[in-house]
């Protein structure tokens, strides 16, 4: 079961690393303030779980991971009928883990002299308090303990051990270190991670690039609300490199737009509907109020809460049926066609004398100015 809690944890983390590609992607793509949501969950996910998920996973030098030795009640008194050993300290260092603020976990590389038999070099993992810290001098003669978790360091010895401990140097003190047997060890902190066969390790590569494509693409389905508007995205995004196509009211988006927007709205009236760069604006005439009208912000088909509710103009309004999506792509690349240059800032739609007009906003360099198409025909109504 610890074994699927970290494998949950690496799956959240690579999603969380595609979550967080996707806010690059998304933002590539044209997605604007959208693209916000993925970074920030990308970057808390990533941040957060990776470090449990490595601690679970990385092992002592001893063979113990850091999560199980995290657990271990520090100065947890030794079975009385452990078998005791003397051995000389040849080395510590300190792991980087820290339970309760001052118990810190070591790596002692130590030298045993059993009773019979040929000295061995073993290495302890041991949380140690540092107020025993002094008695652990690298050359110091100590007491091991074997128990079920491994050879540990008896901190407290009984004083029947007293005498051995001090005849350790005269007996012991000349006797050299055994070789160290190779170990991949960082050095700073004694820690190790173990070596995978290839096939595993190309398996491992697979899942991680699955885990990292499946937390990007789902990403992207929800920033962009759906698989046909990230296609769109996706195939639009060399022509609005180049200039092709400049916001939503030449997009192919815009029809979805239009498609989800009367999905929610249903058959209420729309006083006006203004197309920005990257989202929409809607006027629309209250289900409650006869001359309320609530405001909407639309992006990539969502509708965000009403965040003004102002009094109609006292026009009827028209349907969403009544927008033709097609035609105001067209309107909008006319007149780029005909002003080179021309940078259009909205595009909105209004009745005005029981007929629906597109007023298409041009900024200019010193001076902004609109022009009025019919938004059934397409044909520009004179003004002035």
């Amino acid at each position: 079961m610890k074994g699927w809690g970290r494998r949950i944890l690496l799956v959240l983390f690579w999603g969380s690393v595609g979550a967080l590609l996707a806010g690059g992607i998304s933002l590539i793509l044209g997605a604007g303030e959208a693209s916000v949501l993925p970074f920030v969950v990308g970057t808390i996910g990533a941040s957060v779980i990776g470090p449990i998920a490595a601690v679970m996973g990385a092992k002592t030098v001893t063979g113990s991971s850091l999560a199980e030795l995290a657990k271990r009640k520090p100065g947890e008194p030794i079975a009385a009928d452990a078998p005791r050993t003397i051995a000389r300290i040849e080395s510590l260092r300190e792991a980087g883990v820290t339970v309760q603020n001052f118990h810190h976990l070591f790596e002692i590389d130590v030298t045993i002299f059993p009773r019979t038999g040929q000295p061995r070099r073993e290495t302890v993992s041991q949380f140690i308090t540092l107020g025993d810290l002094p008695n652990l001098a690298t050359g110091a003669f100590v007491m091991t303990a074997a128990t079920d978790k491994g050879t540990v360091v008896d901190l407290r010895p009984g004083p029947q051990w007293s005498d051995a401990l001090r005849a350790g140097p005269e007996l012991y003190g000349r006797i050299p270190a055994p070789a160290a047997s190779p170990e991949r060890v960082t050095p700073a902190v004694g820690i190790r991670f173990p070596q995978a066969r290839p096939g595993r390790r190309a398996l491992n590569l697979f899942l991680v690039a699955l885990c990292v494509v499946g937390g990007s693409y789902g990403s992207l389905l929800y920033v962009f609300n759906g698989a046909d508007r990230l296609n769109v995205a996706v195939v639009e995004t060399p022509a609005r490199w180049s200039g092709q196509v400049h916001g939503l009211w030449d997009s192919a988006r815009l029809p979805l737009e239009v498609r989800d927007i009367e999905a929610q709205l249903g058959d209420r009236a729309l006083q006006h509907m203004i197309v920005f760069g990257d989202f929409v604006s809607l006027g629309v005439h209250s289900e409650s109020d006869p001359i309320g009208l609530d405001t909407y912000a639309v992006r990539n088909g969502r509708l965000d809460e009403p965040w003004a509710s102002t009094r109609s103009e006292g026009e009827p309004g028209f349907q969403l049926s009544e927008i033709d999506p097609a035609l105001i792509r067209e309107v909008t690349q006319r007149i780029y066609a005909e002003t080179p240059g021309a940078e259009i800032s909205d595009v909105q739609l209004r009745k005005s004398g029981g007929r629906l007009e597109l007023t298409v906003s041009i900024d200019g360099k010193y001076q902004s100015t609109s022009r009025v198409f019919d938004g059934a025909t397409g044909e520009e109504i004179p003004q002035g």
